[in-house]
């Protein structure tokens, strides 16, 4: 059909089959007159922009930048729902946190399982420093207030007694220096917890104003520390991103309307900086260092610190640019071949998080995700085409007739029913109904899937002749659609598991056969299973033993093979056949499968545990030249059940 209009074919009385080829999709109106009120508005409005000289939103490169940076944050969560980067034993959950908020902002559904399984992780690891509290507090505010109220209003007065003169530090024991990149989180936390209803002292907000405006340089810039003479776009846009937030938290409270007026002034200034020294392409720094290289490590973190200031100012134009439009197409040209953003420093977890943060101006709104993409085959010669969505459900409906379809029904056949098939598999059989007309709705398929994957879909229509007698089907185009939402058993098991490991609650010292550059074995103990051990090379018997400070009653031992973090999971050899020995005397020998992020499990009667011991016997090789026989363990787990 290459018509809009609805397809009527009557034919010897029997009922006609209605389909509406512009496809809007199931639950949507077939009615052609509604859809002409509809559509002819917003043509009408489209054409305007055109003539006055309006630019037309391109989403669609920004959409599917953002399916697939969100798409390799989703590979790269670990095991048990955590994510790395940089500092991870210092911001053992401050990583995590910054996923959820980046996801969610995306659109991905609050109970999505990466979302699940990521929560469960963050609020089982206690957080202490700046920048692992801002953004926990970041997190729990998009969750919604009432996911750890207790624990927000504890992060929000950690923030609060920490602040000292106007500016935040690390929050570590010591010399703590402040600087302007760890008040700027700190500023962001309590933003979110005020969101949440929690009482941030207006002192605070104007201290914390002042002491923004009194390390502001005379042409505009900031540093990142006082007295500093290095003046950054990154620590710029993170000042005036703090002064917008302590103006609009002073916006009404009484006797701050002076106080209000210099905060505007220094605010513009720092905005004019931003006019004399534009860039998106760099994170400027003056006087420039010698090696170039401390701007380009921290690009990102400019990016989307220029982005909470567009955002949260609601201006289109920063320094005269249209700085949206120019951020979005710097990041663009950068994101790598699997999705994700990094400089020659890596960090591509952080990074990927802070540029789609920028892509979906994440301070603004929290925006609906973009649609997956399906992937349609056969579509030139299937005779009828069909559409589907991943749901939940998954939904598929026919979408055109081709000319096949139409001859038939000219010739009197008529629509005996459409037949769904996933993987070849029929899920369904939709009788067309007896009445004065067949829609398309009628033959919607609504389909519960249980299992994550690429699934493809067609659907066979069957026909009958005039007398009631079969004369035969045609097959439609199939659809590929890639599924990540259903809840599995191991992302359950992530959440049962969340802070229950015994290892962590009395600690434990490690030791191995071998160690390879770096890969040590303390990380088997140190409670993430970002990180992990590896054996040296050459090493024909590696074994990992940790020896718990304090013996604790438990029933399992669980662990997983090591892997590199986020892609290439089978670079390395994985553990195939290992014996498990439990305080030099209990031994189990185990053949495992070659899974890589699915925990392997070792369940015992309820005893003493003081030490563990894992020998890998043998292994399935890795992938990677060089790498093939290279192998160890991410993390040990002492549970008290399984």
């Amino acid at each position: 059909m290459t018509s809009s209009s609805p397809a009527r074919i009557a034919h010897n009385g029997e009922p006609p089959f209605r389909i509406d080829s512009s496809d809007p999709g199931p639950g949507l109106s077939q009615n052609p007159l509604h859809e002409s009120r509809v559509f002819r508005p917003v043509l009408l409005v489209l054409c305007a922009m055109v003539l006055f000289g309006a630019r037309l939103p391109a989403q669609d490169p920004i959409d599917r930048a953002t399916r697939r940076g969100v798409a390799w944050l989703l590979r790269a969560q670990e095991v048990d729902g955590s994510w790395k980067g940089p500092h991870i034993h210092s911001y053992p959950s401050g990583m995590t946190a910054l996923a959820i908020y980046t996801l969610v902002k995306c659109g991905l559904p609050r109970d999505h399982r990466a979302i699940r399984k990521a929560s469960a992780f963050m609020l089982s690891r206690e957080c202490s420093r700046t920048y692992g509290i801002g953004t926990n507090l970041m997190a729990i505010q998009v969750l919604g207030k009432e996911t750890a109220p207790k624990r927000a209003r504890r992060l929000a007065s950690i923030l609060i007694d920490g602040f000292r003169s106007g500016r935040w530090g690390y929050l570590r024991p010591g010399n703590d220096p402040a600087d302007l990149s760890n008040t700027q989180y700190a500023l962001l936390g309590l933003k979110a917890a005020a969101a949440m209803g929690i009482k941030v002292p207006v002192e605070l907000w104007k201290e914390a104003a002042q002491g923004l405006m009194d390390t502001q340089q005379s042409y505009g810039g900031w540093s990142y520390r006082a007295g500093e003479g290095r003046v950054t776009s990154s620590m710029t846009a993170a000042g005036v991103c703090g002064l917008i937030i302590c103006r609009r938290k002073l916006e009404h409270v009484k006797h701050t309307r002076s106080l209000r007026r210099r905060i505007d002034v220094h605010i513009q200034r720092g905005l004019e900086w931003f006019r004399r020294n534009w860039s998106v392409d760099k994170n400027l720094v003056f006087p420039v260092p010698k090696d170039g290289g401390w701007p380009r490590r921290w690009y990102y973190h400019y990016l989307y610190a220029l982005e909470r200031v567009g955002s949260l100012s609601g201006a289109d134009r920063i320094g005269g640019h249209d700085w949206h439009a120019e951020g979005a197409r710097a990041i663009l040209e950068r994101q790598g071949g699997n999705g994700s953003w990094g400089t020659i420093y890596g960090e591509n977890d952080v990074n990927t998080a802070l540029a789609l943060l920028f892509l979906r101006r994440g301070s603004r709104v929290t925006g609906a995700p973009p649609p997956p993409a399906a992937v349609v085959l056969d579509r030139e010669k299937a005779p009828f085409l069909i559409a589907a969505r991943a749901g939940p459900p998954l939904l598929a409906w026919v979408r055109t007739l081709g000319a096949p379809i139409h001859k038939r029904l000219e010739t009197g056949e008529r629509i005996q029913a459409v037949r769904w098939f996933i993987e070849d598999a029929q899920v369904a059989r939709i009788a067309a109904p007896r009445g004065p007309e067949a829609r398309r709705a009628d033959f919607v398929l609504k389909h519960a899937i249980d299992k994550n994957g690429r699934h493809t879909i067609r659907a066979v229509m069957d026909f009958v002749a005039h007398d009631g007698t079969p004369a035969g089907s045609e097959t439609s185009n199939r659809v590929q659609l890639t599924i990540d939402s259903i809840m599995e058993e191991a992302d359950r098991e992530a959440i049962r598991d969340a802070g229950r490991n015994l290892v962590l609650k009395v600690g434990a010292d490690a030791e191995a056969s071998t160690s390879f550059e770096g890969r040590d074995p303390g990380n088997v103990a140190d409670g993430t299973y970002t990180t992990h051990w590896l054996c040296a090379r050459g090493d024909r018997n590696p074994w990992i033993r940790i020896r718990l400070r304090r013996s604790v009653k438990a029933r399992a031992i669980k662990f997983t093979g090591a892997h590199p973090y986020a892609d290439n999971d089978t670079n390395f050899g994985r553990p195939k056949d290992v014996e498990v020995i439990i305080n030099g005397r209990r031994r189990f020998k185990r053949h495992l499968p070659d899974t890589v992020r699915r925990k392997h499990v070792i369940t015992f009667d309820r005893m003493k545990v003081s030490r563990v011991t894992i020998r890998i016997k043998s292994l399935y090789p890795g992938t990677r030249a060089g790498e093939e026989q290279l192998v160890g363990i991410k993390e040990i787990e002492v549970m008290a059940a399984p």
